[in-house]
């Protein structure tokens, strides 16, 4: 049954985050349940490296947690990881949450958090519930504006994800950043 989920989802973590989200459809409840618990553990156990080490060691550790935090969520959310200047993760938060096609970038409210956190670096990412991970031209223009606002504080965009469905797309590895 396992394989035929990673099948059909086309991820361990895109089959995790069906179940997170409920969308498992003639899978057995238990199974569900029990797959439910792997995500959390799984949240927990990503967390728990992200904050003893450098989180940037690889974009695809980085895109894999932001995916299983962000994918097949019903409405866009934006989210911010704050770091330190050795990258270390000092905390994460939901910034904004939107509608089915959008979610503003607060970018006033993401430097002011940073400033408070004593964050230098940031990386956001959120989610397309459409299931393209493009960035839309929105996207690309928020992005560009807290460039902006963050460098007048000396601190740094590492880099923005879009998460859509089974795909996840970089602005740096794009060129974008």
């Amino acid at each position: 049954m396992a394989g035929r989920l990673i099948d059909r989802f086309g991820s361990l973590p895109a089959t995790l985050s069906a179940a997170g989200c409920g969308r498992l459809g003639g899978v057995p409840e238990a199974v569900a349940a029990h797959l439910r618990s792997v995500q959390q553990a799984m949240l927990h156990a990503l967390r728990v490296r992200a904050a003893d080490r450098l989180i940037l060691n690889s974009t695809v550790e980085v895109a894999d947690y932001l995916g299983l935090r962000l994918r097949n969520d019903r409405a866009e959310q934006m989210l911010a990881l704050f770091l330190d200047t050795g990258n270390r993760l000092i905390r994460e938060e939901i910034m904004a949450v939107g509608s089915l096609a959008s979610v503003e970038c607060p970018s006033r409210a993401i430097v002011a958090r940073a400033l408070e956190l004593g964050a230098a670096r940031l990386i956001i990412a959120h989610n397309h519930p459409s299931g393209c991970a493009a960035p839309s031209p929105e996207d690309r223009r928020a992005t560009a504006e807290l460039v902006r606002a963050a460098a007048l504080f000396d601190i740094k965009l590492l880099d923005h994800f879009v998460i859509g469905d089974g795909e996840i797309a970089s602005f740096r590895q794009l060129g974008l950043l």
